[in-house]
């Protein structure tokens, strides 16, 4: 009873010779361990990426070439999951957006990973950054359910990522809602590098602010680029900055798109706050 057994991974190769139906012409079954569930899948050409998680996460690499017989070529194990995989300029790199996690499968946080197939039946981790910096806090990135938040500069190497960080109220830790820019070093011989945080770009209000009432509707994370500078739009805000500037120095303008009142203001209304 496949009811009892849990989820049954699988890659099912179609052909649209026919011109009207789609025709199945080559399956891989059984990716995966027992009870882990497909979270991310990634085709470049005549390859395919696959990350499945339930405790940990397996990067499988497959072999497409023949469209009537997929293989699994190799294996990566690592903790955490990948929910979004995003090529490079370099067809060796991939970039992944997804959650680090400990040994019982709980999730500890947004992770940037940087995984390398040079060899492609021994997949390797080049680098990861994890975006929490104490157990007070928790994050999530609008990626993980939205890959056109995502944004890979490949002139520049860089990595637009928007992230949501919240400690809990009267902790010592801040709030965060804006976006993180990170700079991909792939060659760096010093694996800490390899991903750089650059700029950690706010758009959220003063913290009492955080409580204030706003519209229901929100701006979807998005970044632009336009004469250089990126233009960052998340939940109600629109702020441009200057990408080669300092950290701390690349505000050019912002544009709130609500005028946030206090509670007690809208006198008993309906009150939707920041997040």
């Amino acid at each position: 009873d496949t009811r009892t057994r849990g989820p049954q991974n699988q890659i099912t190769v179609l052909s649209t010779e026919s011109g009207e139906v789609m025709n199945e012409v080559g399956y891989l079954g059984g990716l995966g361990k027992p009870g882990e569930s497909i979270y991310a899948v990634r085709f470049i050409k005549d390859k395919g990426f696959v990350v499945t998680f339930e405790r940990s996460d397996p990067f499988y690499t497959l072999d497409l070439q023949v469209p009537s017989n997929p293989l699994v070529v190799g294996e990566l194990e690592i903790s955490g999951y990948s929910s979004y995989i995003h090529p490079t300029e370099d067809e060796n790199i991939l970039i992944a957006v997804g959650e680090d996690a400990d040994n019982d499968g709980r999730v500890l946080g947004v992770q940037l990973t940087l995984f390398g197939v040079h060899d492609f039946s021994n997949p390797t981790l080049l680098a990861r950054y994890n975006i929490e910096k104490s157990h007070e806090q928790w994050s999530s990135s609008e990626v993980n359910w939205d890959h056109r938040a995502f944004r890979y500069l490949r002139e520049s190497q860089r990595v637009i990522l928007p992230a949501q960080v919240q400690g809990y109220r009267g902790s010592e830790e801040s709030s965060f809602d804006g976006f993180y820019v990170f700079k991909i070093n792939k060659d760096d011989a010093d694996e800490k590098k390899r991903i750089q945080l650059k700029h950690r770009i706010d758009l959220a209000p003063e913290e009492d602010q955080l409580w204030y009432c706003y519209s229901p509707a929100r701006l979807a994370a998005r970044s632009m680029l336009f004469s250089g500078n990126a233009l960052l739009m998340k939940n109600h805000a629109l702020e441009s900055h200057d990408l080669d500037a300092e950290p701390g120095n690349t505000f050019l303008w912002r544009l709130d798109m609500d005028d946030a009142v206090s509670e007690k203001e809208k006198r008993g209304e309906e009150c939707y706050y920041w997040w």
